[in-house]
């Protein structure tokens, strides 16, 4: 019988801070889905939020 994955349900928070910042929980919880370790939920407005956010607060 085959184990069920861990379903993660991040916000905005955990999803920019592991993207812009690569050490860490989030970056780990970020690289643990990526590994298909476990399974990232995140509703359409976390998505949609991170959009607005990244480039206001990471400007280049």
């Amino acid at each position: 019988m085959r184990k069920p994955k861990i379903k993660d349900l991040i916000d905005t928070n955990i999803l920019i801070s592991g993207l812009v910042f690569l050490k860490g929980n989030e970056h780990e919880i970020l690289k643990l889905a990526e590994e298909r370790k476990i399974v990232l939920v995140h509703p359409e407005f976390v998505l949609e939020e991170g959009r607005s956010v990244l480039p206001r607060s990471f400007k280049s």
